[in-house]
């Protein structure tokens, strides 16, 4: 009984260490200050993943996949919308 509440324990920090981690990561800008802007296009057709990895090519410096499940667990997949940005 001791060792199934020692193993609920650590499974338990393990999930916050890591949701402590994804907030902290989800707060961080999605690019550095530049002097000139990153243009990015997501093409028709794209999905969340795609589109994650256009933005990367693009030049942001961000995780594809660690967006992908920000943007996942958020619910905000749909929102995801194809056509031509300007980051600043």
């Amino acid at each position: 009984m001791a060792m199934l509440k020692k193993i609920i324990i650590v499974l338990v920090l393990l999930a916050l260490s890591g949701a402590g981690f994804v907030v902290y990561w989800a707060r961080q800008p999605l690019a550095e200050p530049a002097t000139t802007p990153i243009e990015f296009t997501i093409k028709p057709g794209s999905g969340v993943r795609s589109a994650m990895r256009q933005l990367h090519d693009s030049g942001v410096a961000a995780q594809p996949t660690l967006m992908e499940i920000v943007i996942r667990s958020l619910g905000r997949a749909s929102a995801i919308k194809a056509g031509s940005y300007r980051l600043q």
